[in-house]
């Protein structure tokens, strides 16, 4: 997941359409974790693409006053059990499911 935040530095915002949990770096690492009888996903998926995240939303907003979206667009965050520890793992902001609020907030501020 958000294997493309390398090197990503913008003003105005950043999207993802949709997560991809096993890209190929972290498959070996993940069927080590499934031999040992851990949960890969839970234990050591997940926990990347939450740092991975987080990281691409210290790039968009740095400090106080910028201004910026990130726009998740996996509806995993709300429809899927981790999906709430994905949110809560990011910093405090203004969250919505609303495009026209997030279109204003664009406008308002751009």
């Amino acid at each position: 997941l958000l294997r493309d935040w390398a090197g990503c530095s913008t003003i105005t915002g950043h999207g993802l359409t949709k997560g991809a949990f096993g890209y190929p770096q972290i498959l070996p690492r993940s069927q080590k974790f499934k031999q040992e009888g851990h949960n890969a996903f839970m234990e050591y998926q997940l926990p990347h693409a939450i740092i991975s995240l987080k990281q691409g939303a210290g790039r968009l907003i740095r400090d106080e006053h910028d201004r910026g979206v990130l726009m998740i667009c996996d509806p995993r965050l709300v429809t899927k059990p981790y999906g709430k520890r994905i949110w809560q793992s990011l910093p405090p902001m203004k969250r919505t499911r609303d495009q026209a609020e997030a279109l204003y907030f664009l406008k308002s501020t751009l």
